[in-house]
């Protein structure tokens, strides 16, 4: 179990390979993580991601608490708004942004986040946009792995 944000941060930085502004090379300097599990085959041929594909990024603010934001195309179901509701969590439009609060005390939360992003896609359902096939699978392994990579900092 890590206590401290030092700790936290070097483990992360490790993890996704860098810090968001892959400039910042001090561990002190960053707080926020790509987690997304992008590849180069989320991306065109100008080296930008596609329209469809949901960024997820992660900002330590101490050691007991973390910021996950969700980006780009965010999945959205009724069992999503539902869960949005119960944890308090900021849902924007326009460019649609989720940002969820998670404390050590309720990181639990990202295996139903993953669930509910997964059960869009599940056979015999039904959903308005045809790039959740790819987009919701993808979201919930990248948010499964976030919370190994937790169970490793506070368990």
């Amino acid at each position: 179990m890590m206590n401290d944000i030092h700790s936290i941060k070097q483990f992360l930085f490790e993890k996704y390979k860098g810090f968001s502004d892959k400039r910042i090379k001090k561990i002190e300097s960053g707080d926020t993580f790509i987690v997304d599990d992008r590849t180069k085959s989320d991306e065109g041929s100008n080296g930008a991601l596609y329209p469809n594909f949901c960024m997820i990024f992660l900002t330590i603010r101490d050691s007991e608490k973390l910021v996950l934001q969700l980006s780009g195309n965010v999945p959205s179901s009724h069992g999503l708004s539902k869960f949005i509701e119960q944890n308090k969590a900021i849902i924007s439009t326009g460019v649609r942004n989720l940002e969820i609060k998670i404390l050590k005390s309720n990181y639990h939360i990202l295996d139903e986040l993953a669930r509910l992003i997964e059960d869009i896609v599940a056979p015999g359902n039904r959903y308005s946009d045809r790039s959740y096939k790819y987009v919701c699978p993808q979201t919930a392994k990248s948010i499964r792995r976030l919370r190994t990579n937790l169970d490793q900092i506070w368990d």
